[in-house]
């Protein structure tokens, strides 16, 4: 990934998991979580757990599937926890008796493409996305593009806009950020896991979009922590303050800093700072895990949770993820002890 050195990430060499689906491997350090736990869901989230994982030394299984598999496997309860970008709806909220919503990471969707002899940066605001993924622009040198592009060369080439087939939390990371910029994302196709799309290709995963974005002309969303292994190009996205940013660790926890008080719901939605926060990075996200109060797995569950939002605050930060604001981490620690 070509950043600007205002933006970099280090350790882009970062080997990206293979897969949808992953049992993850046992580390060698402290003590492994007890009694074991599995859990699924999120690939966005899946490298963090991965590490935690290695980090405990053991314990924690975890399959991906995205967010809405994670929601509904803790709701059918054939899983400990379930890992999410996206809150329980309503009706997933009555079939998971007595489940909990814990902060557990911090990062950010990118908006990435293959443009050939276009390197990271490219300019590109909310409404340019809608437009785009709605068949309203359809080539790299539309005028909308070009005039806030000065100096690129961008070619008549065609866009192919990729996006999730999978219950997705990224997807809706994606759509709250559109939804919040006041573009008619908003009215359609609205905020979800799931959406109808106008136009381009599906892919399942943040893996295989990041795949699919191998394609000259594609342009995706896609998780950093899985753009930063992959090498993508990605765009600096404008904010409300009218500024272009990248996704950086300092532009990722302005974009969420700016939340002072966590609701008793502990769902947070960070995209689209305000005017006030000029270097926010506008697309920032934050994933979660579903737990049950009253499983026999509390203390494993326990563990894991009070190492995440501990002694693990910071880990992964070369793949994007950044450590959670402290009223945040102070909010799923307490939720926690609930369980």
């Amino acid at each position: 990934m070509n950043f600007n050195r205002k933006s970099t990430f280090t350790g882009l060499g970062a080997v990206l998991l293979a897969g949808m689906s992953l049992a993850v491997g046992a580390g060698t350090a402290g003590a492994a979580v007890s009694p074991a736990i599995t859990g699924s869901g999120s690939t966005l989230v899946a490298p963090l757990i991965t590490e935690w994982n290695n980090q405990l030394g053991g314990g924690i299984t975890y399959g991906g599937g995205g967010s809405g598999k994670g929601l509904t496997d803790i709701s059918a309860g054939t899983v400990d926890f379930g890992g999410t970008d996206a809150p329980m709806t309503a009706d997933q909220k009555s079939k998971c008796s007595g489940c909990v919503t814990i902060p557990i990471s911090l990062t950010a969707v990118t908006i990435s493409y293959t443009v050939p002899g276009v390197s990271s940066g490219l300019k590109l605001t909310p409404a340019i996305v809608n437009l785009i993924y709605k068949g309203g622009i359809t080539k790299w040198n539309d005028p909308k593009i070009t005039k806030i592009n000065k100096g690129k060369s961008l070619p008549d080439l065609a866009i192919t806009p990729i996006h999730r087939l999978d219950g997705s939390g990224t997807t809706y990371a994606f759509a709250d950020w559109l939804a919040r910029s006041k573009t008619s994302w908003a009215k359609s196709p609205g905020v979800g896991t799931l959406l109808n799309w106008s136009v381009g290709p599906g892919a399942s995963g943040n893996g295989g979009v990041a795949n699919a974005l191998k394609t000259n002309g594609a342009i995706g969303y896609v998780g950093i922590d899985y753009a930063i292994p992959n090498k993508l190009t990605v765009a600096a996205l404008s904010n409300a303050a009218g500024k272009y940013v990248l996704p950086s660790q300092k532009s990722i926890r302005a974009g969420a800093g700016w939340i002072k008080k966590v609701p008793s719901s502990n769902i947070l939605h960070p995209a689209n700072p305000p005017k006030s926060v000029k270097n926010g990075y506008p697309a920032t996200a934050y994933s979660y895990v579903i737990m049950r109060k009253g499983s026999p797995k509390a203390a494993g569950l326990k563990q894991m949770v009070n190492f995440a939002l501990g002694k693990g605050l910071g880990l992964r930060q070369d793949i994007g993820f950044a450590p959670l604001p402290k009223n945040v981490a102070a909010a799923g620690k307490k939720t926690a002890k609930k369980l």
